[in-house]
């Protein structure tokens, strides 16, 4: 988990693709419960919704949102949705 946040911040991967991976990961409950502890998950995902979804063009990525936001807006509740399923990621919501 912790490479593939690597490579969505040093720009080697698109954020696109990034969030696809992402929905495969989160769908195994131990990697799921592994990114909300240890990868702060819930402040990435709502970067990703703050920066990159359409709709939103606000922050530092503002000028970003590209052809790909809608599927990076369909991934990133996709992720969110695998995750509410989840006892131990209520904590994340709670802000929400």
């Amino acid at each position: 988990m912790n490479i593939l946040g690597e490579f969505h911040i040093g720009q080697k991967i698109s954020t696109s693709a990034f969030t696809t991976a992402l929905v495969t990961l989160v769908k195994t409950n131990e990697l799921a419960e592994q990114y909300v502890n240890a990868q702060q998950g819930f402040h990435v995902l709502a970067d990703l919704l703050k920066n990159y979804c359409p709709g939103h063009r606000q922050g530092v990525n503002a000028g970003k949102v590209g052809a790909n936001a809608g599927q990076v807006a369909y991934n990133t509740i996709t992720v969110l949705w695998i995750l509410s399923y989840h006892e131990f990621s209520m904590q994340g919501f709670a802000d929400y």
